[in-house]
Order: structure tokens, then C-alpha cells, then sequence
């Protein structure tokens, strides 16, 4: 507990958020899961989420926020990033960097064009502005297992999807076996967050994204592609791009070293990575 780590419930209006907090640093860090968040919230992972992203607890104080308990059918990428931002404004948290991630990637997207001036720093993680082809399908295809209630097989299909390369296998076991502990009423609030990624579209007010930004893409991306991290970068003014050429969806848990080059764009250090 070293790094101040705390599980929090919180009700906001009518919204019930769950998040983690950690880290001894003056700065902030919001970090902003995937669907996969709609399956398990942060609750009971708080020691875990410490420890993943330990690289930022030195020099920032770091939020990791699920999406409300209760999700309503028709919950948007909007009403989730003003879930956020109220939050926010309940932590009196006036300027911050945003990690995104997937989905969480195009709710950053929303705060950075709707509260300019509370994103200083922008990482969006495969993600993308829009619907594209691999996502259409690759949603869908996901759709149609929860509609036959083929969790076994969505979960299996997500995995070969998300992981590449090195270790792939060993990921994809670990997807295979979550579903003996998914309480089969987050598959409903898992379905509702694959239908907002479908009705996206934030394409033509990325020129309104002030904060400093990374993107990071992987070429092998059969989930959400990496078409959208390219578009991005070229929307987004004060952006940079970094695309992983072995690697797919879930590269941010492959790739060695990644919150630290993620740390170090931060910082305005130079990294590893080239730009």
C-alpha cells in the first residue's frame, strides 16, 4: 500500500462509479479502460491496476474509472465522458493527462473536444474517431455470440483478436478461462458498450483537440484497426503517431516497457519510440 492505493464507490446524480487511486505525485492521470470494463470494473483490482501502472505513481496522482454500475440501453460515448468529467469535478480536478484505451480512447476524444481546457495531455491507445470496416464486423460478430449467449466463444474470439506475437497464447488462455468468474449480468452492460463504439463519431471535431497527443496504433489490429490511428494523427494537430507492426489490439499489454515510453511522452522526455 505503499503508493497510497484506494478503491472508491462513489453516486454521482444517478450515476454509481467505481475507481482506483494511487500514486504520490502534484500532477494527474486519468486512465480510461476498454469495453472489457463493462465485463469487470475496477472493484476488487485496485492492488492490480497499482501495480500495472506503477511507471506513473511517482509523479502523478492516478485515477482508473470504470463506467457507471447501471448502464442504461441507450448510454452513448457522451454519457460516459460526462460521467467523467463530473467526477472530476467532484475530485476538484481542473487540469489533467488522459490515457485512453480503445473505447476509453474515444471518450478521451470527447473530453478533449468538449473540455479543452481540462486535458493537457492526450494518449489515445487503438482507437479510433469513427466506425471503420474491422470494427463494424468485428462488433457485430461479437453482438450476434451475446445475442445466442456464446460467452465462451466471445471471449475467446475477442482474445485471438486482441493478441499477436510474442505471448499471444498465453493471453488468450487467460481470456478463455475468465468467463467461469463474469457475472453473467455484465454481458448486458457489455453489449451496450459495443453498440456505442458502433454510433461513434467524432471524425470532424478533432481539429478542436488542443492537448499535446500520442497515438498509438498496431497494424495487426483485428478489432478496431489501425486505419483510425492514422486519421487521428492527421486530424489532431499537435499529435504523434506510433503504429506497432507485430502486434494487434492488445499491444499495450505485450509491448515491454510501454508505460514507461508512455511516461516519458509525458514528461516531454524522449523515448524509445520514434515519432
Amino acid at each position: 500500500m505503499s503508493n497510497n492505493v484506494k478503491y472508491v464507490n462513489i453516486i454521482l446524480d444517478e450515476a454509481n462509479i467505481d475507481y482506483v487511486c494511487f500514486g504520490h505525485g502534484k500532477k494527474y492521470l486519468i486512465i480510461i479502460p476498454g469495453v472489457g470494463d463493462g465485463l469487470k470494473s475496477v472493484r476488487g483490482l485496485a492492488n492490480y491496476y497499482a501495480h500495472k501502472y506503477k511507471a506513473f505513481s511517482k509523479n502523478y496522482k492516478v485515477y482508473i474509472i470504470s463506467r457507471r454500475r447501471d448502464i442504461p440501453a441507450s448510454f452513448t460515448i457522451k454519457d460516459m465522458a460526462l460521467d467523467i468529467a463530473n467526477l472530476l469535478m467532484n475530485l476538484n480536478i481542473e487540469q489533467t493527462s488522459i490515457i485512453g484505451i480503445s473505447q476509453g480512447g474515444m471518450i478521451a476524444q470527447e473530453l478533449a473536444i468538449t473540455y479543452p481546457e481540462l486535458v493537457t495531455n492526450l494518449v489515445l491507445i487503438v482507437t479510433a474517431p469513427k466506425l471503420n470496416d474491422t470494427m463494424e464486423n468485428t462488433l457485430n460478430t461479437w453482438l450476434k455470440m451475446l445475442e445466442h449467449k456464446d460467452y465462451k466463444g466471445l471471449l475467446k474470439d475477442t482474445a485471438i483478436k486482441s493478441f499477436a506475437g510474442k505471448n499471444a497464447n498465453k493471453y488468450i488462455k487467460v481470456f478463455e478461462l475468465s468467463n467461469k468468474i463474469i457475472n453473467k449480468k455484465n454481458y448486458l452492460h457489455y453489449e451496450v458498450l459495443l453498440k456505442a463504439c458502433l454510433k461513434f463519431n467524432r471524425l470532424k471535431d478533432l481539429k478542436d483537440i488542443k492537448a499535446r497527443t500520442l497515438i498509438i496504433g498496431a497494424k495487426l489490429d483485428q478489432v478496431l484497426g489501425y486505419e483510425g490511428s492514422i486519421i487521428l494523427n492527421k486530424n489532431i494537430q499537435n499529435s504523434k503517431l506510433v503504429l506497432f507492426d507485430e502486434y494487434s489490439h492488445g499491444v499495450y499489454d505485450q509491448v515491454t516497457n510501454f508505460n514507461d515510453q508512455i511516461k516519458d511522452f509525458l514528461e516531454g522526455e524522449k523515448n524509445e519510440w520514434e515519432y
